[in-house]
């Protein structure tokens, strides 16, 4: 097994083209970052007066909305929220499972795997330790999109980072719920074995475009009198996808609904691995 992972973690950093995608995806949030405060700040004009205490207050023009701020007012952006709603929108699970499925189909007709020969009952560790790259890989791509939020954001005007605490916490829980999706999208590509196939599905997952569908499902069941509201409330299964829990962690609620977000992902990772060695082993062919 440990041989497996170091065979799997020399592909990986071996493999320029995969350290070549987290350097772009660096710099298209950097980029952004600055889109954004460049727009900010060009449609934003503040003009200072004084209240009747003497102390300042700014004027703020949005467009069409005046906002009166006084000066003891803290500014309310920070990059710890930029990165929550870039993580949030369900680009860092998208990146996780596509490369999930690039990885298993190179490794396949590429790689190591395509001459080791193992017996049925060894696969399941080549399978597990697939599961490695795609923590790593996630692991970089949302340290690469923090950089890029952080550098891009303060080089127009500087903003605060945000509550560290919470930011830490939000960051371990969206990585694993990232990681248990990349190795749903392992375990996918061993079913399917169609690499188009299997990224289009990804990325319709990954959009919640699949918890919509299923939302609308449990909807259209409780209209036409199957199941009462309050049953569909408490066992609602699109709540429960990995996807739609992504975009329910804030800053201020790690636990992204119940039971907690880090609860999901931890059996998420479990379930998917059990899955994909079963799928893995039954498999003429490695």
């Amino acid at each position: 097994m440990l041989n497996l992972i170091r065979m799997n973690l020399y592909r990986f950093f071996r493999e320029k083209g995969y350290i070549s995608l987290i350097i772009t995806i660096l710099c298209a949030m950097f980029i952004s970052a600055i889109v954004v405060e460049v727009t900010t700040e060009s449609s934003i004009e503040v003009v200072e007066t004084t209240d009747e205490n003497g102390q300042p207050v700014y004027n703020v023009e949005m467009g069409n909305q005046n906002v009166t701020v006084s000066s003891t007012t803290g500014p309310d952006t920070s990059v710890a929220e930029i990165f929550v709603e870039t993580v949030g929108s369900g680009v860092i699970i998208m990146i996780s499972g596509i490369f999930a499925i690039i990885y298993s189909d190179t490794e396949r007709r590429y790689g190591f795997v395509k001459n080791l020969t193992v017996r049925k009952k060894e696969r399941v560790a080549v399978f597990a330790a697939k599961a490695v790259p795609v923590f790593l890989f996630t692991l970089f791509s949302m340290l690469a999109i923090l950089v890029g939020v952080y550098i891009g954001g303060t080089l127009i005007s500087p903003i605060p980072f945000g509550d560290v605490s919470q930011f830490i916490a939000y960051f371990v829980v969206q990585l694993l719920v990232a990681t248990a999706f990349g190795i749903f999208s392992l375990a996918l590509y061993e079913l399917i074995r169609k690499e188009v196939v299997v990224v289009i599905t990804v990325i319709f997952t990954a959009l919640g475009l699949l918890g919509k569908i299923v939302q609308l499902l449990e909807m259209g069941l409780v209209k036409i009198g199957i199941f009462s509201d309050a049953f569909m409330a408490k066992y609602e299964i699109s709540q429960h996808f990995l996807e739609t829990r992504s975009s329910m962690i804030t800053l201020g609620d790690v636990r992204g609904g119940s039971p907690c977000a880090l609860i999901i992902a931890i059996a998420g990772i479990v379930v998917y691995l059990a899955a994909g060695m079963i799928l893995y082993r039954r498999k003429d062919v490695v």
